[in-house]
């Protein structure tokens, strides 16, 4: 009977060393209930408390400690049950209990480890409690007072996590540093890596980021955070512009981690890496993603203005504009909506539904008149009004956006608003208008494409108003800049300048420059819709030149490759007139056959049939030449008629047929009032009675030219023939 209590004690014990706690725990109560009274009731009370912890009992074991405490507060396991209750209490959580016991300890001097342990976890206590500042000092007083204990790290940490929570980085980031060399080997230090990436996350220093994130997932993915790491590091290469690099990090967040809370964002962006990276169809396919698994999420509304984004650029402007017309009516930030509302107004824009553009422009207006876009959409209301042919009122808005957001609208923009008001001004019919708003916007704007078009449109009115000698210097320049910047220049507009340049030339009188504008035009632009015209122009200006064999070249040009332009007919027609002056003749009369067959009932008919009879008469084909001149007197009544006229006399005379000739020679005179044809049927007439022996009717023939059309030269050969035929005549004859 009076070891009986110490046999209960040791079999409880025992079962304590053997971890079997909870038996322990039950014996230790039982000796307790049984043997109130026992020397050794104190190691049974504080020895079940152990019991209880170590079985994880934690509340019944602060009761129980509590309960020693108050029995047997001087014992010598006091201090031990006090220190047992500090730790029990903060491992439930009850932080302040903790400190409270900690400091209670503190006060008693507890010697060696237990100061070392107690002043750590007052530490602890105060930074699980978010007393941040007191957990910093705690555990700067425990690295002070216990320099060589073995958890001067997780001080260390718990000091740094403290000051970043403070938003105290740079001191944070230095300590995390000197631990970070140990982190990848101290498992337990392992959150340093992550905590270090952050910081350097969030002060954008991408590579240093990377390092530290990429230095944490090195031991793989069963790490506490790897999800929000994998995001990082893949936002941190990005951030870098290496998106491909960027690419499998978020590949392995979105494998690895199907219900993370950053998946929508490593959805999103994956979209933005392969929009960056050009691979629209993917990037597509992401988004899409993103939106049927997270379209409530703050990324939806950015993902759906990235795939309208996608279709501008891709030319699909109506998908583009249905996809910022959604976005602009659920996105939840009012800039973005506003954002995506201006974007759909540009998406059709691009699409040329200007009249939908207008009001989708002028309700932005409405809704958002101090947004930063409003400037640019009073702009592109104006053009969508011009666009829509409604010149008046285009004019007014154009005038009403600078005069209202002239302060705010880029030099790009003015110069498009001035350039359409100018358009708008020519289709009204305001030609001297229109060229002062486009040397305005030359004034302010005189570089860049649009200045170039508006130099090419400010000569083309002055050709108009046949102010040459402004548009061939305005044309001349803009040639020389276009030259000098051939890889760069609009061809449009290069291939107009030339063009019209040349044009101008030709219409001043300039022949040979014009002819070299325009070969070197055909050279330049050999597909374009003008080469007709200018192989025309340049035929025309050499034949002013009386250069007629390489006029034939061009006006060939446009009878054989041109057959459905307008240059067409006039080529054929000049083309016969040059082979004729080449004689070609069997060619010539080929050109105006064709013509004629072609055109014969145009208003140059005549000077085709006309060039018919006389390839034929260059070709001894008299009576052939004589059929085709009489066409053009029976149907024509001009100067042509008249030499058509002529022509059938000379036929008749080469025919030796001098009296017929001379009837007809005479007809000239009688039927047309040409002096110039006249005269010289009159003295062709003089011949022929030369030739029928009558040297009278001859010299009244002669006389006749010398009295009527004496300013002709056939004047002077009249009266050297009335001379010589007055030789050996009768007086009076």
């Amino acid at each position: 009977k009076g070891l009986a209590d110490k046999a209960a004690y040791w079999m409880a014990k025992c079962k304590l060393r053997d971890g079997e706690f909870a038996a322990a725990a039950k014996r230790f109560k039982k000796a307790i209930a049984e043997f109130g009274k026992s020397d050794l009731l104190p190691e049974m009370m504080y020895d079940r408390a152990v019991a209880l912890i170590r079985g994880e009992e934690r509340d019944e074991a602060i009761v129980a400690l509590s309960e020693f405490r108050a029995k047997f507060g001087n014992h010598a396991l006091s201090v031990d049950a006090l220190q047992l209750l500090a730790t029990a209490t903060h491992q439930q959580g009850r932080y302040d209990e903790s400190l409270t016991h900690c400091q209670a300890l503190l006060k008693q001097d507890a010697p060696g480890s237990g100061a070392a342990s107690i002043s750590f976890l007052v530490g602890e206590n105060e930074f699980l409690s978010g007393r941040l500042e007191k957990a910093i000092a705690a555990f700067r007083g425990f690295l002070s007072a216990h320099p060589d204990d073995g958890r001067t790290d997780q001080a260390n940490y718990r000091i740094a996590t403290a000051l970043n929570r403070l938003g105290r980085y740079d001191e944070a980031a230095h300590i995390y540093g000197r631990l970070s060399k140990r982190a990848t080997e101290d498992e337990g230090l392992r959150p340093v890596l992550l905590a270090l990436g952050d910081i350097h996350f969030q002060r954008g220093e991408w590579k240093k980021a990377e390092a530290s994130l990429a230095a944490y997932l090195s031991s793989g993915l069963e790490v506490a955070s790897a999800d929000e790491a994998l995001l990082k590091l893949g936002l941190s290469k990005q951030r870098q512009e290496r998106y491909e690099d960027a690419l499998p990090d978020y590949g392995r967040l979105l494998s690895q981690f199907k219900k993370s809370t950053h998946r929508a964002h490593a959805l999103f962006e994956r979209g933005q890496a392969l929009v960056a990276l050009h691979r629209f169809d993917e990037a597509a396919t992401t988004f899409e993603q993103l939106l049927a698994e997270a379209g409530d999420s703050r990324f939806a509304g950015y993902a759906v203005n990235h795939l309208g984004t996608m279709a501008m650029q891709t030319g699909n402007y109506e998908a583009a504009a249905s996809r910022f017309e959604r976005v602009a009516a659920n996105a939840p930030e009012a800039d973005v909506g506003a954002e995506a509302q201006f974007q759909r107004g540009q998406a059709l824009m691009a699409a040329e539904k200007y009249k939908q553009a207008e009001q989708v422009f002028a309700d932005f207006l409405k809704r958002h008149a101090k947004h930063d876009r409003a400037a640019l959409a009073a702009g592109q209301t104006a053009i969508a009004i011009a666009r829509q042919d409604r010149h008046a009122a285009a004019v007014e808005a154009v005038d009403r956006a600078i005069q209202h957001h002239g302060d705010k609208l880029g030099g790009d923009t003015l110069a498009s608003l001035r350039y359409e008001k100018a358009w708008c001004l020519r289709y009204l019919e305001k030609p001297d208008e229109a060229a002062k708003v486009y040397r305005e916007m030359l004034s302010a704007r005189p570089e860049g494409n649009l200045a170039l078009h508006a130099r090419l449109e400010v000569a083309e009115l002055d050709s108009n108003a046949k102010r040459y000698a402004p548009a061939i210097e305005m044309l001349t320049r803009l040639v020389e800049r276009l030259t000098a910047s051939s890889s760069d220049a609009p061809q449009d507009v290069r291939e107009q300048a030339v063009y019209r340049l040349a044009v101008c030339r030709y219409e001043t009188g300039q022949y040979d420059e014009a002819a070299k504008g325009f070969e070197a035009f055909v050279r330049a632009f050999p597909a374009s819709g003008l080469v007709a015209s200018a192989s025309f122009h340049c035929g025309e200006a050499l034949l002013r030149l009386e250069r007629h064999k390489p006029a034939v070249e061009h006006f060939r040009r446009v009878v054989d490759k041109h057959a459905s332009d307008p240059a067409y007919s006039a080529s054929l027609l000049r083309l016969g007139e040059c082979l004729a002056a080449v004689q070609s003749w069997p060619d010539s009369e080929r050109a105006f056959s064709t013509y004629l067959g072609k055109f014969g009932g145009e208003e140059f008919w005549f000077q085709a049939q006309f060039g018919v009879g006389w390839a034929r008469e260059n070709q001894a084909r008299h009576d052939d030449a004589i059929q085709a001149y009489k066409a053009v007197v029976a149907r024509h009544n001009g100067p042509t008629a008249a030499r058509a006229q002529f022509q059938m006399g000379e036929c008749l005379f080469a025919k030796k047929q001098y009296k017929d000739a001379a009837i007809e020679l005479l007809k000239v005179d009688i039927l047309y009032a040409y002096p110039e044809w006249s005269a010289a049927a009159l003295y062709e007439a003089g011949r022929c009675f030369e030739k029928l022996s009558q040297p009278v009717e001859a010299r009244h023939r002669f006389r006749e030219v010398t009295e009527k059309y004496r300013e002709t030269q056939w004047a002077s050969m009249a009266a050297d023939r009335v001379a010589a035929l007055s030789e050996g005549t009768v007086p009076g004859r």
